[in-house]
């Protein structure tokens, strides 16, 4: 596995890239396709996108499923972000009914509640 690389050593256009993709996920429960990337970013080509993507996954920072779509997967936190990812993950645990390990996950990432 590659080891991901630190948010500083990315170009500014690739922390743009993951920083939409940890936004809309957070935003609508699934990531983006790579077309509505490219709406988002103001790219027109999906091979641009598609450059973007891989170099990304090269670095170890996103991953994703071939062939299956919406699987992007950013794999390191963004400032500011951590909240997100965290509400995104249980609502896709809520979805495949798994409600109780939903529970658990925002329990963690909330604390023990006072009282």
């Amino acid at each position: 596995m590659v080891k991901p690389a630190r948010l500083e050593d990315l170009t500014a256009r690739q922390r743009e890239v993951l920083e939409v993709i940890t936004r809309e996920t957070g935003r609508n429960g699934i990531p983006p396709t790579v077309r509505e990337l490219g709406v988002l970013l103001g790219i027109n080509s999906t091979n641009g996108i598609k450059d973007h993507l891989k170099a990304l996954e090269k670095r170890g920072v996103l991953t994703h499923q071939p062939g299956k779509a919406r699987s992007l997967k950013v794999l390191v936190t963004l400032p500011g972000h951590q909240r997100q990812c965290v509400c995104a993950e249980a609502l896709a645990l809520i979805e495949a009914g798994k409600v109780s390990a939903a529970r658990q996950l925002l329990a963690g990432a909330i604390g023990p509640r006072a009282g």
